[in-house]
């Protein structure tokens, strides 16, 4: 009996190994985006189709913008991390926790960008690593912000 024991213990800890191995490692990457759409939504964040077209007029000069963003996450431990680069400078973005999503979102932002109106930066990703979208909330007025996506304005 006192045989089988550690042969036991040896298949136990290849099989451990193996688990260990078949574990989801941390993916790293970067995407491009362009900005490709803006629209207002009101203070709470829901859709204000009225202010639409002031939304285009002030920010329609950064539509085609480019939005660069990094991100690391590990499934298993839940840490991640992402930052942001637009028009040369750079934002981190934290951690959202929502569910059947990787989502982040700036706390702050670049002088430059606060100077263009920008308040906040998002970004997003699903759990297969595709989708991925960017989105500014920038400054309208005590009615609406805008919101400029990299996402269709057909998805809105």
């Amino acid at each position: 009996m006192t045989m089988r024991i550690p042969a036991l213990a040896g298949a136990l800890a290849l099989g451990v190994s193996a688990l260990a191995l078949a574990a989801v490692e941390e993916h790293n990457a970067s995407v491009d985006l362009a900005l490709h759409s803006i629209h207002a939504v009101t203070p709470e964040g829901s859709m204000d189709p009225a202010h639409d077209g002031q939304c285009e007029e002030r920010y329609h000069a950064m539509l085609g913008e480019a939005v660069h963003t990094t991100y690391s996450i590990n499934p298993d431990t839940s840490i991640m991390s992402a930052e942001v680069t637009f028009e040369e400078e750079h934002a981190e973005l934290h951690p959202l926790g929502i569910e059947g999503t990787y989502s982040f979102m700036s706390d702050g932002v670049p002088h430059g960008w606060e100077e263009h109106g920008i308040f906040q930066a998002m970004f997003e990703i699903d759990t297969h690593y595709e989708h991925a979208q960017s989105n500014f909330l920038a400054h309208l007025n005590d009615e609406a912000n805008c919101v400029l996506s990299s996402q269709d304005d057909d998805h809105h």
